[in-house]
């Protein structure tokens, strides 16, 4: 029995343990070394595999296929009060592409072809499982640990108008635990789990409105990373209180639907952007569903987050022939309510600042990035608690190579 109760303690420990909801490598730093170093103000001039994310419009107006191998990686200092928060570093390896599609007649250099992957170099998802109460950065913290998946396809109207459309894909969790006696009659378990895909519409127009100035909009559907590991016990005749099955499920990873545009213009070698991005957080999902509570336990609140707003700034200065700089700048508003109850989720605005150089030669390019997002100090009031003040900063350093074909 005490085998028994040991695995049935941990059992209801991992159901009872809600999950922290975070968001994809692409929403959190942007897809591709551009992007990275620009601070993601790349919607309205997209080059290459980076716009199935950003704007997939942008892809129809590739002349060459390109393929494009990369590497991220970010670390986040957070605190609370005097306490250093734990987080795991965010590393992942990138895989790009455009291929403009070899059609005749009216269609020629008229349509094209991208995708990408994200993929974490340590996990395919991640769940962070901290106790109910225990403050966590919800909108911060291990947001890209999944498997990232996109791919769009794009019309070019005419030699300014495009049009195009794609898909986001998570990865998630689905499956199921058993306890119960073997064939010698010993309580063990087994569990069966498959990865599935979640989807996302992702949506862009891009109108190059003259020689030197460019508008373009994007939408990107809401997207999850969930599980769901439903846990069911059967310990035998000498065992004769029946046990519930256990509803493990919730939401590890979440991108709010988005929608983004931006207008720039390029002024003799450099081209400047200015972009605006509203992120419907009201929709954040709960975490976690609570398996083991009574069933006149009090539901847990809903998180209660808000819309928010990001406002964008973007630099990119061709130096040569063979190098190219760019800088931006983005400020984020939190969608945490300061005010909670029984939540403990900590969030602050942020400002990101960004970096980035690119090196070609003929048809190869080299491209590094890096960003500082620094966290403002903040208030967390919580009901029957004193106030507590959080902030930190999150590090991010991208290196890719492409090659044009």
């Amino acid at each position: 029995m005490p085998r028994v109760s040991r695995l049935l303690t941990i059992a209801i420990c991992l159901a009872v343990l809600p999950t922290t909801g975070w968001a994809s490598s692409p929403d959190l730093f942007g897809f591709g070394a551009r992007a990275i170093g620009s601070a993601g103000a790349v919607v309205s001039h997209p080059k290459g595999f980076e716009a199935v994310y950003h704007n997939p419009a942008g892809l129809s107006f590739e002349t060459h296929p390109g393929v494009t191998l990369g590497y991220t990686f970010g670390r986040s200092i957070l605190h609370h009060d005097d306490s250093d928060l734990d987080s795991t570093d965010a590393t992942s390896t990138l895989i790009g592409f455009a291929l403009p599609l070899p059609f005749g007649g009216g269609l020629k250099k008229r349509i094209a072809l991208g995708g990408g992957f994200t993929i974490p170099t340590n996990t395919v998802l991640n769940a962070d499982l901290p106790r109910p109460g225990d403050p966590n950065f919800a909108v911060l913290a291990n947001r890209a640990q999944t498997v990232t998946l996109q791919a769009a396809l794009s019309v070019r109207l005419s030699d300014a108008f495009a049009f195009g459309a794609g898909f986001m894909a998570l990865s998630s969790l689905e499956g199921r635990i058993e306890v119960g006696p073997n064939a010698e009659g010993r309580i063990g378990s087994s569990a069966r789990d498959q990865l599935v895909a979640s989807y996302a519409p992702v949506i862009g127009f891009l109108a190059h409105l003259s020689t030197n100035v460019s508008l373009g909009a994007v939408y990107r559907g809401a997207s999850a990373a969930t599980f769901e590991l439903p846990l069911s016990a059967n310990l035998g005749e000498g065992f004769s209180i029946p046990i519930p099955e256990l509803a493990i499920r919730g939401v590890a990873q979440y991108d709010p639907a988005q929608i983004e545009a931006e207008v720039s213009w390029r002024l003799g070698d450099a081209r400047v952007a200015l972009g605006v991005n509203w992120n419907r957080w009201s929709q954040f999902p709960q975490p976690i569903v609570y398996a083991a509570a009574p069933a006149d336990h009090p539901a847990l609140p809903s998180p209660n987050f808000s819309d928010a707003m990001e406002y964008g700034i973007g630099y990119e200065q061709a130096v040569n022939s063979a190098l190219t700089v760019r800088a931006g700048y983005r400020y984020l508003q939190t969608p945490v309510p300061t005010a909670q109850s029984v939540h403990a989720h900590l969030g602050s605005d942020r400002h990101l600042l960004a970096i980035g150089a690119q090196l070609s030669w003929s048809r190869v390019h080299l491209g590094v990035a890096a960003q500082a997002h620094l966290l403002e100090s903040a208030q967390l009031k919580r009901t029957d608690h004193a106030p507590t003040e959080h902030g930190g900063k999150l590090w991010v350093l991208a290196v890719e190579i492409g090659v044009t074909l």
